[in-house]
């Protein structure tokens, strides 16, 4: 039995991986995802790119939420790597989770400030995405906020290797 086909004998999992910019979670998303054929990386900002006139991204998360719900109704794993911090914005994704019976890890993907500063800062980091002091303080709040009100695991970027951390994610979610 192949892997992909493995996957529809197990319950499917809605990994939302979470963070600032320059936390890991696109390096993350695609990791795990390799290790797990099948599995489909739903980059939100990237699906906003398809989407003309998106202003305010709720095309583009209304599309992502459909794919998202569609690929784990057919027994396969999603994996979104998106800074999310929000409760408004999460809700759908555990509306998802519910609905196509899958399984939701969501974790905090996390560095101390100075090595945030540093990966941001860097010649050939496009993690930025464009954020001022405010809004990445903002989203800390945010994310503060988050941790308080739902079940998310927090994993030190700064501490891990990617396969480290790939193994832990690998641990949560089975």
């Amino acid at each position: 039995m192949s892997s992909v086909t493995g996957a529809r004998d197990r319950r499917p999992i809605l990994l939302l991986l979470n963070g600032l910019p320059a936390t890991g979670k696109s390096a993350t998303a695609r990791a795990w995802a390799a290790r797990r054929p099948g599995s489909l990386v739903l980059d939100i900002d990237l699906v906003r790119t398809l989407v003309s006139g998106d202003d305010d991204a709720s095309q583009a998360r209304a599309l992502a939420h459909a794919m998202a719900e569609s690929h784990l109704l057919s027994g396969h794993d999603v994996v979104v790597p998106q800074l999310t911090a929000r409760i408004s914005n999460l809700v759908p994704f555990e509306e998802i989770a519910t609905r196509a019976r899958a399984a939701l890890v969501h974790v905090l993907l996390d560095a101390d400030p100075e090595t945030l500063r540093r990966r941001i800062t860097s010649d050939d980091a496009p993690h930025r995405d464009g954020l001022d002091d405010e809004q990445l303080t903002q989203y800390s709040a945010g994310l503060r906020d988050l941790v308080r009100t739902r079940d998310v695991t927090r994993i030190d970027t700064a501490q891990l290797a990617l396969d480290d951390v790939v193994a832990e994610l690998e641990r949560l979610s089975g």
